[in-house]
């Protein structure tokens, strides 16, 4: 009883200290504040400027046309002459502005106008925000605790219990434990590293999918990985916050995670959203002592309120200008920096900024060249690692670099071992388990590469299955993609990359350019000796790749040729 009674006495201590130091802060930061608000009132005002400037030209834009349309249909109503051609014309022309104004019907050529050919398409960044973590009154110290979803938003969008229970177990799939202040250490330092802590990519932040419940609509632009809307994307990170239980009269650091789930694979702008939600959140506790006090005991719907509710639903309800290629996101926020986030024109770039700058530091150039190419092949892929950012990224960006083949094996960023044992015999995976590597776990998955990632050095990472040892050989192509890299692959060398310089930026995109024009070539060798107006023959082509191209590309090009994603590829064209 002592200790907890001491243990209060410094916690009441740490609240009195703090609310005196927020106080100083206060009155340090007056000038600073209304310089702030009067900043970001400004920005608001050219931000709804701009966008009215926008609808004003689109109306004038709208009526000039309108007004054109108009005098065309008096000119050959009145000339009688009958020209097919110019009513065609016509025709095409006023059903062009139907598409362009929804306010402004031509009542006098109802025939030219067709609602059900200009139907809107809905489109969403995200589909639904979730805060899971313990609930308060069952956590207890160094046990395995049951995740429990603790917000959800928006209510109308509810996911299947399944797909519930999935989310919660890979939210945490090295366990879910709390652990309670450490009474050998400062109980005020404690309590600051918890609620004052600033957020951005340091190994807290990853992704796993899960598989679509209905069938949706694919996006009508194909340039980008997930266009056909095959997996559901939920985008984590995963912080430390300070709970109190009541029956325990103790408080507890326990982690808790903000899950962002989407379709849509922009994952710098979700994860740019999620860190300004922590932000908002860091924010509302250092200028509010009522917070702080009360932050250990308050529900997290009760703590998820005001301008992190105004961001999410303005998220939520963003306008892509119905499902044509979004631009750019602007959201001006008043407690923290705004939102300003360009889209790369080709979407062929879109997820690949989040993902590479990572696995290019993880894996030294031999190991990532490999990989690839073994990926081509559809071999088996698992990367091991405790980091479930560098799994995650290691799975999604391999996945997106062999674009536009389709990847045929089962995609699973994040797995549990009951996941990957209970998939189908000889069912092909490219995965990321959150664990340590070991001779038991090589045995129990029939995979062709495990990938260590957790292996420091330069030295290689790839644990190969005895079948798989001679593909070093087929892969010393005439296209020498290694030589073309190598100088912007140094950049990433020295350690692992969350977070890339301007430099590293610039590399990163060359080294993208560069393995899409190596694709592009794999398949060109193939597709340019076959007639692909005829039916898929696998022998015709083999024959031909042997007949018209180096010997040392014989092997690994006719191997390509023979993937379901090749094939899948070749019936598309």
């Amino acid at each position: 009883m002592q200790e907890k009674s001491s243990l209060q006495d410094e916690y009441i201590r740490f609240l009195i200290a703090s609310i005196e130091a927020r106080k100083e802060i206060e009155l340090a930061a007056d000038q600073v504040n209304i310089y702030n608000q009067k900043n970001q009132q400004i920005k608001s005002q050219i931000f709804y400027m701009q966008q009215e400037i926008k609808e004003l030209e689109n109306e004038i834009r709208i009526k000039k046309r309108y007004s054109e349309s108009t005098n065309n249909y008096s000119t050959i109503a009145s000339s009688l002459c009958g020209d097919l051609r110019a009513i065609q014309s016509l025709e095409q022309s006023l059903s062009l502005k139907k598409l362009s104004s929804k306010d402004l019907e031509l009542e006098s050529s109802p025939i030219f106008y067709e609602p059900e050919e200009f139907e809107e398409i809905e489109f969403k960044m995200f589909s639904n925000f979730l805060i899971i973590g313990a609930n308060s009154e069952k956590i207890e110290p160094n046990i395995s605790l049951n995740p429990e979803i603790l917000y959800s938003f928006p209510d109308k969008n509810k996911l299947p219990d399944d797909a519930i229970n999935l989310i919660k177990s890979l939210s945490f799939p090295l366990g879910l434990y709390a652990h309670g202040l450490k009474v050998n250490e400062s109980i005020t330092s404690q309590i600051f590293e918890v609620f004052y802590s600033s957020h951005f990519r340091d190994g807290n932040s990853f992704i796993f999918c899960i598989k679509p419940t209905s069938h949706e609509k694919e996006y009508d632009f194909q340039d980008m990985v997930n266009y056909d809307k095959s997996l559901l994307y939920c985008c984590c990170v995963v912080f430390d916050d300070l709970s109190s239980n009541t029956f325990f009269n103790t408080h507890f650091i326990i982690p808790k995670c903000y899950c962002l789930i989407s379709y849509f694979p922009c994952f710098e702008l979700h994860f740019e959203i999620l860190y300004r939600l922590l932000g908002l959140r860091r924010t509302k506790i250092v200028v509010n002592e009522d917070f702080l006090a009360e932050a250990p005991y308050m529900d997290a719907e009760k703590f998820f309120q005001g301008e992190e509710i105004g961001l999410i639903e303005f998220y939520y309800e963003y306008d892509a200008e119905n499902s044509s290629k979004p631009t750019e996101v602007q959201i001006i926020l008043q407690s923290v920096e705004n939102i300003d986030y360009t889209f790369p024109m080709d979407f062929y770039f879109l997820d690949k900024s989040w993902l590479c700058p990572i696995v290019f530091s993880l894996l030294n150039l031999n190991d990532f060249y490999y990989i690839l190419c073994a990926l081509l092949l559809e071999k088996s892929i698992v990367f091991v690692s405790k980091n479930l950012d560098a799994i995650s990224s290691c799975v999604l960006g391999f996945q997106s670099f062999v674009m536009p083949l389709l990847c045929q094996c089962e995609i699973i960023p994040v797995a549990s071992l009951s996941q990957l044992t209970s998939l189908k015999y000889n069912q092909k995976l490219l995965a990321g388990y959150p664990g340590e590597f070991s001779s038991s776990l090589q045995s129990k998955l029939s995979s062709d590469v495990f990938v260590k990632l957790d292996e420091c050095g330069n030295k290689t990472k790839l644990v190969l299955n005895a079948n798989n040892k001679g593909l070093f050989k087929c892969i010393n192509l005439t296209y020498n993609v290694i030589e073309k890299i190598k100088d912007y692959y140094k950049l990433f060398n020295e350690r692992i990359v969350y977070i890339p310089d301007d430099l590293q930026i610039e590399a990163g995109r060359k080294i993208i350019e560069e393995i899409q024009k190596f694709i592009k070539w794999v398949i060109d060798e193939i597709v340019g000796l076959t007639d692909t107006s005829k039916h898929y023959d696998l022998d015709e082509i083999l024959s031909n790749i042997n007949e018209n191209t180096s010997s040392c590309n014989h092997e690994f090009l006719g191997s390509v040729a023979s993937t379901s994603a090749f094939r899948l590829y070749y019936h598309e064209l």
